[in-house]
């Protein structure tokens, strides 16, 4: 006796494949709502582990905990106060994706700074208004 099922019972097979469909489309759609956190929060985590001086593992480690307590910790924490996690989900999607706005902005800077760009006006020259 096997657990595999006869190759001609095709209604076991088409419940076991209908059942893998149903897995991969539920990955696919807690995918879907789970990356506006992911994503925001692993460029943040990503930053600040930079920032503290993680290199290697150590920043690859503060950057999945960064994301787990994303998806993760946020709906508990706010599910634990009674708080709406969907509308709270979103504040906190957006804050970090300020957030991370911030940090593309400061990079900008850092990266014109160090190659030596200057995209003041130049005023003793008199513009362009002449």
């Amino acid at each position: 006796m096997t657990i595999v099922p006869d190759p001609g019972d095709s209604s076991v097979w088409s419940q076991i494949v209908a059942i893998v469909c149903r897995m991969a489309l539920a990955f696919v759609l807690w995918l879907e709502y789970a990356l506006p956190l992911i994503l925001p929060a692993g460029v943040a985590a990503w930053l600040y582990g930079r920032h503290f001086g993680y290199r290697g593992a150590a920043l690859r480690l503060f950057v999945a905990t960064g994301m787990f307590v994303a998806v993760v910790g946020t709906p508990a924490t706010l599910t634990l106060f009674g708080l709406d996690v969907d509308l709270w989900k979103t504040v906190v999607c957006c804050a970090l994706s300020v957030f991370c706005w911030e940090g593309v902005r400061w990079l900008k800077a850092a990266i014109m700074r160090r190659l030596g760009i200057d995209r003041r006006k130049d005023t003793t020259q008199g513009g362009d208004d002449e």
